[in-house]
């Protein structure tokens, strides 16, 4: 490229998200020494919010968005354009190269991205700064919230279970609690086991979620109601239901 290239310090985040759409895709030293010197002078410290996340976004969904990682940490861009909290390893061989990878949304991949912050305000300030759309912000909070209820829920008992659900807002979100469990799935794909035993426990939260969905809670209310209970009463009498509905399929109480 020449010198042309720094008139737009998108560039830089365009030429990472190429190294993650074509595998074959290098950068040449002097273009890599350029983008350097760019974010050593600054460059790229006032793009615009919605213009890094949407370059984020689109490399996140390609084939190798560890690639994209790399190489904007190679030049400095990855802390000072994204957060220098984005661990630049976050994608690995095995992982991308997953079933699991190949049918992931931006929301579960974005959970990937964040998921080894340990600092609920840090992953909220850093969704704020790149101006992250409510759907994978949702995600990566309730993976930092739940993920590890979740993955010690192996032995839950029926009541336990309910509650888990109850908190991950299942009832009304079912789609958001697959999202959950594709994240910690990718997450334990770096186990010895290569996720094994660990993919058996979100198996059993899944399994839970929709043995519950199949319960008539309508019919629950009703007979609730013509019993006279009202308000938490009610909501009480559905969550009883559902922890009877777990222990008929086989949950201790």
């Amino acid at each position: 490229v020449t010198d042309a290239f720094r008139e737009d310090p998108v560039r830089i985040l365009r030429v990472a998200r190429f190294l993650a759409r074509w595998p074959g895709f290098e950068v040449a030293g002097d273009t890599l020494a350029l983008m350097r010197r760019m974010v050593a002078q600054g460059e790229v410290d006032h793009l615009v919010p919605e213009r890094v996340w949407q370059e984020l976004a689109r490399g996140l969904m390609e084939p190798h968005p560890g690639r994209m990682l790399a190489t904007l940490h190679a030049c400095g861009a990855l802390g000072r354009a994204v957060s220098a909290a984005v661990d630049p390893g976050a994608f690995h061989h095995t992982l991308e190269s997953s079933p699991l990878f190949a049918q992931a949304a931006l929301p579960v991949r974005f959970g990937w991205l964040v998921a080894h912050l340990s600092d609920a305000d840090a992953l909220g300030a850093l969704c704020d700064a790149l101006r992250v759309p409510n759907e994978p912000r949702d995600l990566a909070l309730l993976v930092h919230r739940e993920g590890a209820a979740v993955g010690a829920s192996g032995s839950l008992g029926a009541a336990d279970m309910v509650a888990l659900l109850d908190r991950c807002d299942t009832w009304r979100k079912p789609e958001r609690l697959h999202a959950l469990l594709q994240v910690l799935d990718g997450l334990a794909l770096r186990d010895a086991d290569r996720g094994e035993a660990r993919r058996q426990v979100t198996a059993r939260v899944a399994a839970a979620m929709n043995r519950l969905q199949a319960l008539d809670l309508r019919a629950v209310s009703r007979q609730a109601l013509a019993d006279g209970l009202k308000g938490a009463d009610v909501g009480q009498a559905l969550a009883s239901a559902r922890r009877r509905c777990l222990e008929d399929g086989g949950w201790a109480a």
